[in-house]
């Protein structure tokens, strides 16, 4: 339906979006990306009120009126941002279907290419790489300033990167999420084979990031993942390798003493919800940050706060900024929320393996699990479109799209 221009576009504005904090409620580039979808759906004569938006026109207003008759009030440019992503997600899966992680692996496959050259800089010269990416980035449209990151659209520093690999988004461990994804995407496309130049690429660059999340899902559920679509007797062969090499990887001090750490620091909320010092802001951490959303939770278990940050637990004196996107998303949307959320991406992958004759959809649900644990990706729109997989036709022409994110002129 959609020629590759089109899709270019819809996937350039997608990570775009995604690749950013969500520090501005709502900017101009997600404005300027729904009316782009409108024009799309007019050009092709497509009704925009399918039945999904239908359904969502009708619940979320619902919902936030619940909200409003429980609260007295309603965060409204927080709600209407994550309406007007919700509908955009609905809608770009639409055209895009299945391709849409097609056309994201190629873009991946770019811009992990393009991190691994900028990379050997960053390590040279820190200062001077970051001094030459602020002056850049401050002459491109677009590009809201960030005063804990710099970026250039293709690639990024955080001002507390070091030696870790930033890539496209604005912290390490946020491009580790983009490249398991890639690398999954790839593994179902070549038949599951990790000897794979373009798996390769993403492992190297995956590497640099130094994420513990990262490396938790590369080196410990993705081979598994893998095996299980093997024969018995290749699981039984490649079972003990696999654990051996997880054991030797959990062995490294950044990834056991980081855990070890975020786990006996999951009651350090306790003293900053009580520090009467003034901070613009601080960071809770994962588990103190999961810690505080499970008290939110007990509080609200149906349908959660909605976005409704003022009501949740929060100290006097300072804003805490929770990091732990899967907790946030079980505070926000209680039990029918996270229900959704995980039947939405377990039916998504279902489908979606089911085109390549492959299972395994448990592992992949397990897997976003982990990244919204470690990142807030709640209201990204990347992640949003992962999550309406399931709206896809049980039956749709999967394309072998040979879309060149390096050759603009040939679309």
């Amino acid at each position: 339906m959609l020629n590759p221009k089109e899709k270019f576009i819809l996937m350039l504005g997608v990570l775009y979006l995604s690749s950013r904090p969500p520090f501005i409620v709502i900017n101009i580039t997600i404005i300027l990306l729904f009316i782009y979808l409108l024009k799309i759906h007019y050009k092709y004569n497509i009704n925009i009120f399918d039945k999904y938006t239908f359904l969502m026109l009708i619940v979320y207003p619902i919902l936030h009126l619940f909200y409003f008759l429980n609260f007295g009030s309603i965060d409204f440019l927080l709600s209407m941002r994550m309406f007007l992503l919700l509908i955009m997600a609905i809608w770009i899966i639409k055209l895009m279907n299945f391709d849409f992680l097609n056309i994201y692996e190629k873009f991946a496959y770019t811009l992990a290419i393009i991190s691994l050259i900028f990379y050997p800089f960053q390590l040279l010269d820190y200062d001077a790489t970051l001094n030459l990416i602020t002056q850049i980035s401050d002459l491109l449209p677009l590009n809201e300033k960030n005063e804990e990151m710099r970026s250039i659209l293709i690639w990024s520093m955080d001002y507390d990167t070091g030696y870790r690999n930033t890539g496209f988004p604005w912290e390490p461990k946020a491009y580790a999420n983009f490249l398991i994804i890639a690398i999954i995407i790839r593994l179902v496309q070549n038949g599951l084979v990790f000897k794979d130049k373009r798996v390769i690429v993403y492992s190297i660059a995956l590497l640099t990031t130094i994420s513990t999340t990262g490396y938790i899902i590369l080196f410990a559920i993705l081979p598994f993942f893998v095996l299980w679509n093997k024969s018995p007797e290749k699981f039984l062969k490649y079972f003990i390798p696999v654990i051996i090499i997880l054991f030797y990887v959990m062995q490294l001090d950044f990834m056991w003493s980081k855990i070890k750490n975020e786990w006996e620091g999951r009651y350090e909320y306790e003293s900053l919800l009580s520090d009467s010092r003034s901070f613009s802001k601080r960071s809770l951490g994962r588990t103190p940050s999961m810690m505080v959303d499970l008290i939110d939770f007990s509080k609200q278990p149906i349908i959660g706060y909605g976005l409704n940050r003022e009501f949740r637990t929060q100290s006097r004196y300072t804003k805490l900024v929770r990091v732990n996107g899967l907790t946030d998303w079980i505070a926000s949307f209680g039990i029918v929320g996270i229900m959704l959320f995980l039947w939405g991406h377990y039916n998504g992958f279902k489908k979606w393996l089911r085109h390549y004759n492959y299972k395994g959809e448990l592992f992949l649900v397990f897997i976003i699990m982990i990244i919204y644990f470690a990142t807030t990706v709640t209201s990204h729109l990347f992640w949003l479109c992962l999550m309406f997989l399931f709206t896809v036709p049980n039956r749709v022409h999967l394309i072998n799209s040979k879309l060149n994110v390096g050759k603009i002129r040939e679309l």
